[in-house]
């Protein structure tokens, strides 16, 4: 049900006696285990990490062996095999280790390595067939820290249980977000950096965000947001620079520092005063590019876990940034 970014975890397993590994920080890479004398070979690649959507070309590692060991190599996510470095596994996140040959003094070459991505955001969708509509209204309980906040959920329920459409923070009085035009600015104009920076955003006033996974089931039901879809406006109208790991809406190398003010260096050799959330969506992915244009990506969700207690109510919980506060809802019977 929930959507969270996981970092790519790296596995290794020493070779048998005295064999060294170096750990890679995303899915392959890393040295080749040491060969031991007639006790099996080395370890050629690591295991892969969680998918991503591309590898990315990184550096590779060898190991050496001070003397004859049997070939053998386990690949990345894959069985061993005495020769090969076995096939790769669907879940990998680089590519198969290359097995050092039968009696090779030589240990296996590490896989390439894996790039950590967020996943895209796309709407949950409920198909075809006997769709109803219904539209929830209420307020979050009050909490300290946490403002009283309005929702509304308009949603389309399918007989199997699913339930997309969309949710808006309602902001009454406040003037609609204007479309972002401004690649290097921030955005909202007036966002601080204490709202764009936190491990886990928060919803902004007045946006409608899409369902991008719900069901209700048994008197249960559950909606899922991703307060990243903020800024999906601004993301693509960045600009993608080929990098070390694929594509980013930053160049990699020509950026500085000035009197306080973040710079960077286009193609054409011209410089571009930028903001800091740029820096922070486009390097930690949230803004995910390929070479010919850049979307949001799935990231700090919002949830709603919510109970029927009656035809005409909900309650339960709303998980909102670092919040979990407490939510009713009234079923909308005008519409």
């Amino acid at each position: 049900m929930k959507r969270h970014a996981a970092l790519l975890t790296v596995i290794l397993f020493a070779a048998c006696g005295e064999g060294t590994m170096n750990v890679g920080s995303q899915g392959g890479g890393g040295e080749g285990g040491v060969g031991i004398p007639n006790l099996g070979g080395s370890i050629g690649g690591e295991l892969g990490g969680s998918p991503s959507t591309r590898g990315g070309a990184g550096p590779t590692g060898t190991g050496a062996g001070p003397a004859m060991g049997l070939g053998g190599a386990l690949g990345s996510g894959a069985s061993p095999s005495p020769t090969s470095g076995g096939s790769p596994s669907p879940a990998s996140g680089g590519t198969p280790g290359v097995a050092g040959t039968n009696w090779s003094v030589v240990g296996g070459v590490g896989g390439e390595f894996g790039v950590l991505e967020f996943a895209p955001i796309v709407p949950a969708s409920c198909g075809v067939g006997n769709l109803r509509g219904q539209v929830w209204e209420g307020f979050t309980e009050d909490a300290p820290l946490f403002p009283t906040q309005e929702w509304r959920l308009e949603l389309i329920l399918a007989d199997d249980g699913r339930l997309c459409g969309s949710a808006t923070h309602v902001a009454e009085g406040q003037m609609p977000l204007g479309v972002a035009t401004d690649p290097d600015a921030a955005y909202p104009p007036g966002i601080t950096e204490k709202e764009w920076s936190q491990p886990s955003t928060e919803s902004w006033p007045g946006v409608t965000y899409s369902i991008v996974e719900g069901y209700q089931r048994g008197g249960t039901w559950e909606v899922d947001l991703a307060a990243s879809e903020l800024w999906s406006d601004w993301c693509r109208i960045q600009q993608p620079y080929a990098g070390n790991n694929g594509y980013s809406c930053l160049p990699e190398d020509i950026m500085f520092m000035q009197d306080g003010q973040y710079y960077y260096v286009d193609s054409m050799l011209k410089e571009h005063a930028f903001s800091p959330m740029k820096k922070h969506l486009c390097r930690d992915r949230i803004c995910s590019c390929t070479s010919k244009d850049c979307s949001i990506a799935m990231a700090s969700p919002i949830e709603f876990h919510l109970n029927q207690t009656s035809d005409t109510e909900l309650t339960g919980a709303l998980v909102n940034g670092n919040f979990v506060v407490g939510i009713t809802l009234t079923l909308d019977v005008t519409r």
